[in-house]
């Protein structure tokens, strides 16, 4: 960091990870060919695929055509090193959602690093979002073929329609010489023009959609040293990379974005650590920042510097009124934005987005749980500091009343959980539940352990299957293929993979409610020490 106190610093990040597709195709099968199929499991892409293999088979009679499926369409591909073994090309199909296109990206950069050709097929809603990812991965040449928008929602003989017309538009452009073209990989970011009050700095920060939409502190380099003396770390530290646009959250950038959100320069450090958590594999943050589902990380601090920061874990907790949860909450998604590229409409793709991805960040009420507090059973001690981060859907307030026993406390709970619509119910994953301190103090008297309303709670929310229509029923299989597999003959699916799943803790003040947040299904927990 150099210049003047008063210099206003850039909150966006560098590039940081480039991965050039190659040019280059498998010759190690001889003089047959082998074409690969992967249907990453959305619906009807099954119908599209085959329609397809069909021209394939027609025009390549003595290619060989091998079908590949991918059970989860957000998450890592698996399959990828058999596709790179067994094909010499390969036709990735279909992206028409933000959280899988940004993986199918990913999964046909990733075998044109391993010498596959290969076509990502997308959907046209979804062509930019499909660009913006390759061009931010330094693989702005990958080979893409666009179709109409949408395909689940088509009749199997209007699937393979579709397919037809775009065969040979598909097969050409896997068939073709890869474009070498890398004219838009971005570039770092410029110097600010001459910036003279706090409302020119807002309004040239809106302007660029380095904001949330609401005003910003500026973050001058005076400001930002204030930050960084907070911690022993180089300012020049990268904390972790930020998809889509695979951006360096260093710790200097970090300390821009929070000091934009109005942070003391004290939350810094529980700042870092919500980063370091979000860039954990198992949160899998790749598609939650381009889900089309209204996914958002929520913030949970543990430990003596909830009292030291003055975090809230009671009264209105998820709301507002504190500085410490709004403001450390609210740099996270200023993180998401201005070093992943999270723009709305851009690379965040979701429908209707909900009030939490301003900003959700609590403490454990910790001092009212009956129960170890989270991080302990995250396998951290109770002086530990910590912060967990979860990707929620949004909150469903439970209402308790009358309720004055265990079993009546839980039969609400388990009544209250989606029936439908639930991405839990098709991906898996676990929600949290909040418990009030009064709920949590009537399970704790009857001696129920975490553990034990758990296994509740996972037993007595299970759905009959046959609720939901076949063509769900194969996506859930295909993407719960665990629970299905260990639960042999389902009739009933649950809210869960499995009752450990499930995510428990106690928060907020007196009063005869409880909260249940759904998660994205494809997603996991993960707590780091602050």
């Amino acid at each position: 960091m150099s210049g003047s106190p008063q210099e206003i610093l850039v909150p966006t990040a560098d590039q940081g990870v480039s991965v050039k597709a190659h040019k280059v195709a498998r010759t190690g099968n001889g003089t047959q060919r082998v074409i690969g199929l992967l249907n990453n499991s959305k619906p009807n892409v099954n119908y599209f695929l085959e329609a397809i293999d069909a021209e394939l088979a027609s025009r390549f009679p003595d290619y060989k055509i091998v079908n590949f499926v991918k059970p989860r369409s957000a998450g890592p591909c698996l399959e990828l090193d058999d596709i790179a073994e067994q094909c010499d090309f390969a036709i990735n199909a279909v992206a028409d959602c933000g959280s899988c296109t940004a993986w199918s990206v990913h999964d046909s950069i990733e075998l044109e690093k391993r010498g596959v050709a290969t076509i990502i097929v997308v959907t046209d809603v979804f062509e930019e979002l499909s660009k913006e990812v390759a061009g931010s991965m330094g693989a702005a040449n990958i080979r893409m073929a666009t179709i109409a928008h949408p395909l689940g929602e088509l009749k199997e003989h209007e699937v393979k329609a579709r397919a037809k017309k775009n065969a040979n538009r598909i097969i050409a452009t896997l068939m073709a010489p890869a474009n070498t073209d890398r004219s838009n990989l971005s570039a770092p970011a410029g110097p600010l023009p001459p910036l003279g009050s706090a409302e020119a700095v807002n309004d040239y920060f809106y302007a660029k959609r380095w904001t949330d939409g609401l005003p910003i502190v500026p973050p001058t380099a005076e400001l930002i040293s204030r930050f960084l003396a907070t911690v022993a770390t180089p300012a020049d530290t990268i904390v972790g990379i930020i998809p889509p646009m695979m951006g360096r959250a260093t710790v200097e950038k970090i300390a821009v974005n929070a000091a934009m959100a109005g942070c003391r320069p004290e939350y810094l450090p529980v700042v870092i650590a919500a980063v370091k958590a979000i860039c954990h594999p198992d949160f899998n943050l790749l598609p939650i920042q381009a889900t089309t589902n209204p996914v958002t990380p929520l913030i949970i601090v543990n430990g003596p510097i909830v009292e030291q920061l003055q975090l809230n874990s009671g009264y209105n907790v998820l709301g507002q009124g504190w500085r410490s949860n709004a403001t450390i909450g609210r740099t996270l998604r200023l993180v998401l934005v201005n070093i992943g590229g999270g723009v709305p409409g851009r690379m965040d793709k979701a429908c209707q987005g909900q009030p939490g991805k301003f900003s959700l960040c609590i403490a454990e009420n910790a001092k009212a749980s009956p129960w170890e507090p989270l991080h302990v059973e995250k396998g951290f001690a109770p002086d530990q500091n910590t912060v967990s981060v979860f990707g929620v859907t949004g909150t469903q307030d439970i209402v308790h009343y009358a309720r004055t026993n265990a079993e009546e406390v839980l039969r609400t709970v388990i009544h209250s959980a989606p029936r439908e619509g639930y991405k839990n119910l098709y991906s898996g994953g676990g929600p949290l539940i909040i418990f009030g301190p009064e709920q949590a103090s009537i399970l704790g008297k009857a001696n129920l352990s975490k553990k034990d309303v758990k296994r509740i709670v996972f037993e007595g929310s299970k759905i009959p299957i046959d609720i939901f229509n076949a063509e769900t029923v194969t996506l859930m299989k295909g993407r719960r293929q665990k629970y299905f597999a260990e639960m042999k003959d389902v009739r009933e699916v649950a809210i869960a993979d499995s009752a450990g799943d499930i995510e428990i803790l106690v928060a907020g003040g007196a009063g005869n409610h409880s909260v249940f947040l759904p998660s994205w299904g494809d997603t996991r927990c993960v707590t780091v020490p602050i």
